[in-house]
């Protein structure tokens, strides 16, 4: 006969495992491969303490206010809290962790001063650019962060892997062509459509995000893309305890 106590310490210790994967910050798919996976939309001083415990990079989001000349921290339509850059990167301090600036405005008639500020708030701290990724979903505004060190990559149009072959095969040519004009330029997207960069793009660099439950089918799936050496970085959805924008 089994014994009762037993059993309630099992189920207890069994929840409290559950309990804390659930609020660990990687799945079991990333094992091996912590080093590439970085902080979903960290777009708050508190979320961005928090994740620097864990992750040895970030993704946040940028709006630049041209009337202010100031980099918004910022995920629109949510409303501004006017946390600009800048003091953003005053709790780095001595932490240099690699960041992902998707740079929700950015085009070629504001690029150069976009620039100008990203470099003074970043020389600020002795930042070096190469640990910098600036994403845009034009990528003709790009070119001038390549020149100065920075990484830099097309963010592609959404959900390519559900569209008809006849599209997708013009979607091919125009990814092609930025990627003609930019030898330095990569590419960004949903873990989605992986397969379709890994087939048609093999040897450009890969930045991914993969925003899955924590328990989910595709699992391998984001295994996989992990094990791929193009794919540079993959990241994940992470809920702080507070902070989260």
């Amino acid at each position: 006969m089994i014994n009762k106590k037993r059993l309630v310490l099992i189920g207890i210790l069994l929840s409290l495992l559950a309990v804390f994967y659930y609020f660990f910050p990687f799945n079991l798919e990333h094992i091996g491969y912590t080093n590439k996976i970085y902080a979903h939309r960290v777009n708050s001083k508190e979320k961005l303490e928090a994740s620097l415990l864990y992750f040895k990079g970030v993704e946040l989001d940028l709006v630049y206010d041209s009337k202010k000349n100031v980099l918004d921290v910022n995920h629109p339509p949510a409303k501004s809290i006017q946390l600009y850059f800048e003091d953003y990167l005053t709790v780095l301090k001595d932490k240099k962790p690699r960041l992902w600036l998707d740079i929700k405005n950015l085009n070629t008639e504001n690029s150069l001063l976009v620039l100008k500020k990203l470099k003074a708030d970043l020389n600020k701290l002795n930042y070096d650019y190469t640990n910098v990724l600036v994403e845009s979903t034009i990528p003709e505004a790009l070119p001038i962060f390549s020149r100065e060190g920075f990484n830099t990559s097309y963010y592609l149009p959404p959900n390519i892997y559900s569209k008809p072959q006849t599209e997708k095969d013009s979607i091919i040519q125009l990814i092609q062509s930025k990627l003609n004009k930019d030898n330095k330029l990569a590419v960004s997207t949903n873990y989605k459509d992986y397969n379709f960069l890994k087939d048609n793009f093999p040897e450009t660099t890969k930045y991914i995000w993969a925003l899955t439950p924590r328990i989910n089918l595709d699992q391998l799936k984001v295994r996989s893309i992990l094990k791929d050496s193009t794919v540079s970085i993959l990241i994940v959805r992470y809920r702080s305890l507070k902070g989260n924008r």
